[in-house]
C-alpha cells in the first residue's frame, strides 16, 4: 500500500476505532518503510505532521498521537510518541515540553484518551 496521507489517516483511524496504539515500526512496516534507517523518500513522518495540524484545524483530538515508540526491555508498557511529536504538540497545543518520562506520559495519556474517545464506537 502506497503512503499517502489518506492511506495513512485511514490506517490510524481503524487503529483509533479499536483504541490500539500502533508502533512506529508497524505503521512504516505496513507501508513498505523501515524504522531507523535513513530514507528520504520516506514521507511517513511529514504525513503525521499534517495529520497532526490537520487535526487541530478540525478541532480534532490529534490522530499521530496513538504512534508510539516500542521498548524492546518493556513491551507492555504505556509508551510514548518521539521528541518530534511533543514539539509538533507544544505549537499545536501551545504546553511547554516535557521535561520528562512522567510529563511525556501524562500529556499523552491526555491525548490517546481524547482519540479513543472520538474514534472508538
Amino acid at each position: 500500500m502506497t503512503a499517502t496521507l489518506d492511506n495513512v489517516r485511514g490506517y490510524l483511524k481503524e487503529a483509533a476505532g479499536k483504541a490500539t496504539l500502533v508502533f512506529y515500526a508497524e505503521l512504516y512496516n505496513h507501508f513498505g518503510f523501515r524504522t531507523g534507517v535513513p530514507d528520504d523518500t520516506n514521507p511517513i513522518p511529514m504525513i503525521l505532521g499534517i495529520l497532526m495540524t490537520e487535526s487541530a484545524k478540525h478541532n480534532l483530538p490529534l490522530l499521530p498521537s496513538i504512534v508510539v515508540c516500542k521498548k524492546k526491555d518493556k513491551p507492555k508498557q504505556l509508551l510514548v510518541p518521539n521528541e518530534t511529536y511533543f514539539k509538533r504538540l507544544r505549537d499545536i497545543r501551545r504546553v511547554g515540553l516535557p521535561k520528562d518520562i512522567k510529563e511525556k506520559r501524562a500529556l499523552h495519556k491526555k491525548e490517546v484518551d481524547a482519540v479513543f474517545a472520538h474514534y472508538v464506537q
